[in-house]
């Protein structure tokens, strides 16, 4: 009798309670696992979102310097601001790799002018030059005058006025819109 009492309270019982303990403290322990995942998943993310809410500070600070530029072109007047910008443009250039043939106004309104019934001001250019020379001064006057839209673009190889060789010819019509 004292030989069952001692087996159950001496090694039976104490077993248990130490399988309970262990079990208790093992799903503790998985609870704790859980919980520190999903903090430093939560903690992942908002770093995450702070390096994204940095990027984007970053872009929009560029942007909004950008949109100042433009919205500074649209309050001048659309003739000088042309003008200037075409001027400058050129310089870039010697007299060799591009000229500037042929620059009016011209009359009537075009298609995409009478489309949008805002207000513009339509310029006609004959430029003759490399194509290299060509594509850089179309990319400045798009990057200096973002409201300068191509209307007509019509491009023709053939001899150089200047008569050194070959050369193109790029005849092109824009809109220019003006602030409403």
């Amino acid at each position: 009798m004292y030989r069952q009492s001692i087996i159950i309270f001496g090694i039976v019982v104490p077993g248990a309670l130490l399988i309970l303990a262990s079990i208790v403290i093992w799903v503790m322990m998985g609870k704790f696992e859980l919980k520190r995942d999903s903090q430093n998943k939560a903690l992942d993310a908002r770093r995450l979102s702070q390096v994204n809410e940095k990027k984007m500070e970053k872009a929009l600070s560029f942007r909004k310097g950008q949109m100042e530029y433009w919205n500074a072109q649209l309050e001048r007047d659309v003739l000088q601001n042309f003008n200037e910008t075409l001027d400058s443009v050129l310089s870039q250039f010697d007299a060799n790799q591009i000229r500037l043939l042929e620059g009016s106004r011209p009359q009537g309104r075009g298609d995409l002018g009478l489309a949008s019934g805002a207000s513009y001001a339509r310029f006609a250019l004959v430029f003759e030059g490399g194509y290299g020379p060509l594509q850089e001064l179309l990319a400045e006057l798009e990057a200096k005058m973002p409201q300068l839209i191509v209307e007509n673009m019509e491009l023709t190889v053939g001899r150089s006025s200047a008569g050194s060789g070959a050369s193109i010819k790029l005849r092109i019509t824009c809109l220019a819109w003006q602030k409403i």
